[in-house]
């Protein structure tokens, strides 16, 4: 009986593992095409959003943890309050919204908190680079100023940038890759870390 428990436990595991795997392929594919239609349209599909979280919530039933099903509701919702602001400012469209909570269904809301934070250092690394190369930095530096201390008056207004819209979907797809390389390296170096610690017990961490 005990061997059949721990085959049966391995090839649930083996299951589960299967079942991240292609989600998290699902989820790349997703972001992939909206990254492609936001460039080439400013645009991304209802449908497609749709689409990523019908297959989020499918994963999270195979998965069959019911705490994730639980807090499926919740992880969508969190991307839409913490960035509301940047919406009614301008900043963000509504469709990059929607693009992070597809993101929070099919991960969780420290991954999602680290890829909004990782997109947000993508798009200013580039914005960077492109004023100082078009010799527009001081312009803009000038403009963000102007703007912050209008909010700090109390005069809420939406943001006018004066270069063209920004496709912040590549910035999405760019965000959940670098914060999968984070999180994906953390986990190695604690793995081999306690594989290190396990050699040699007189080593911790701390």
């Amino acid at each position: 009986m005990r061997c059949y428990n721990s085959s049966h436990e391995r090839r649930g595991d083996e299951n589960t593992v299967i079942v991240k795997l292609i989600s998290h392929l699902m989820l790349y594919i997703l972001l992939t095409v909206a990254a492609i239609g936001d460039f080439k349209n400013y645009r991304i599909s209802n449908r497609l959003i749709l689409t990523g979280l019908g297959c989020a919530f499918l994963f999270r039933l195979v998965g069959g943890k019911v705490a994730s099903i639980i807090w499926f509701l919740p992880d969508i919702v969190f991307p839409v309050v913490i960035l509301y602001f940047l919406y009614l400012s301008g900043i963000l469209g509504a469709g990059d919204i929607k693009l992070f909570s597809v993101v929070c269904a099919f991960t969780n809301l420290r991954f999602t908190a680290l890829c909004i934070a990782a997109a947000f250092v993508a798009a200013a690394g580039y914005g960077l680079i492109s004023m100082v190369l078009k010799k527009e930095l001081f312009v803009r530096m000038r403009d963000g100023f102007l703007y912050l201390n209008g909010i700090l008056c109390g005069r809420f207004m939406r943001y006018r940038g004066q270069g063209k819209a920004v496709s912040f979907a590549v910035y999405v797809l760019l965000g959940t890759a670098m914060a999968d390389i984070w999180v994906s390296g953390r986990r190695c170096w604690k793995e081999g870390y306690s594989i290190i610690g396990a050699n040699n017990p007189t080593r911790t961490l701390f």
